[in-house]
């Protein structure tokens, strides 16, 4: 069910490239999760067309980096059979990726309150990495597409 703070409004159509709307509304507990949550943002990707999946590749970026606050980074991830642990500059990105795949208001629940990042920065959601590569693989594939249809690609 999507959460109604992640729709432009209940009868107003949405644009074609809304960032939040191709995000969705996902659970990131643990990669089962992190992979179904790639499948449905991927499923909305190809329904964009390829300047669609360039803004929302510039957005994603954005909104990466809105979480590249001090407090975040700061947060130590338990490993087992270690302990507390720092967390590693990929493990910080991954943990932002797996944030914002998470939905809007999980995004900016943790901007309120930073302790709710500490469920993305276990080890166990970091497959989120791949979501900015997943973008960029759809929009090379529609990017392609395109210059085989005006006779200019190699297909």
């Amino acid at each position: 069910m999507q959460d109604p703070t992640d729709r432009a409004g209940a009868d107003e159509p949405r644009p074609a490239t809304d960032f939040w709307s191709v995000i969705g509304v996902n659970r990131v507990g643990d990669s089962a999760d992190v992979a179904s949550a790639l499948a449905g943002v991927r499923s909305r990707l190809e329904q964009l067309g390829p300047e669609g999946v360039g803004r929302f590749l510039h957005e994603l970026d954005a909104r990466v980096q809105g979480l590249d606050l001090g407090v975040l980074r700061s947060m130590s991830v338990e490993e087992p059979h270690v302990g507390r642990v720092p967390q590693t500059e990929d493990g910080f990105l991954y943990a932002r990726r797996a944030c914002v795949l998470a939905g809007r208001r999980t995004y900016e629940g943790v901007l309120r309150d930073a302790r709710r990042f500490s469920a993305f920065v276990h080890p166990r959601v970091h497959a989120a990495e791949c979501l900015p590569y997943l973008a960029q693989e759809v929009h090379e594939r529609m990017t392609v597409r395109e210059a085989d249809a005006d006779g200019d690609g190699v297909g």
